[in-house]
């Protein structure tokens, strides 16, 4: 060994760098775990109204435990007229953003990809609240846990 030199900084070095690399992992896995957290409290039945453009939007949202949805859509024209649109696919959730994508409307084959994109900002036992940023200026968007057979 060479005059003046010790091994005891690069042993304290390479510690640090050990338990700097274990609260990375443990960070890494404490988020992945709320992630999981997350997509497991997000199946159920949820209810979004809305007002876009003059028509009055009832949304149910089934989400299912397998990734698939089920989804009823009553639309109020400002003229009074009702539409209801039923539409089922598969969801998605990756931690961050929640998806829909679409694989039926009223029955028939949707061509094409169609989806819904939504920005999780928070969720209780009674509330998912999120950000559309596919629409223009970023819509709010808020669900409410409602019970299974809820119609909008």
């Amino acid at each position: 060994m060479m005059a003046g030199c010790s091994t005891k900084p690069a042993g304290r070095i390479l510690g640090r760098m050990r338990l700097i690399h274990a609260l990375v992992v443990l960070a890494f896995v404490a988020a992945c775990g709320d992630r999981e957290d997350l997509a497991g409290r997000l199946p159920g039945t949820w209810l979004e109204e809305a007002e876009v453009s003059g028509e009055k939007i009832s949304r149910v949202v089934a989400l299912k435990q397998g990734g698939t949805f089920e989804q009823a859509t009553k639309l109020l024209g400002s003229g009074g007229a009702t539409r209801i649109e039923i539409t089922a696919g598969e969801w998605y959730f990756d931690g961050e953003t929640f998806k829909r994508r679409y694989r039926t409307v009223d029955g028939r084959r949707v061509s094409g990809i169609q989806f819904t994109s939504y920005q999780v900002v928070s969720l209780t036992d009674s509330e998912l609240a999120c950000i559309d940023h596919l629409t223009e200026g970023k819509r709010n968007v808020r669900f409410r846990r409602v019970p299974e057979g809820t119609t909008p």
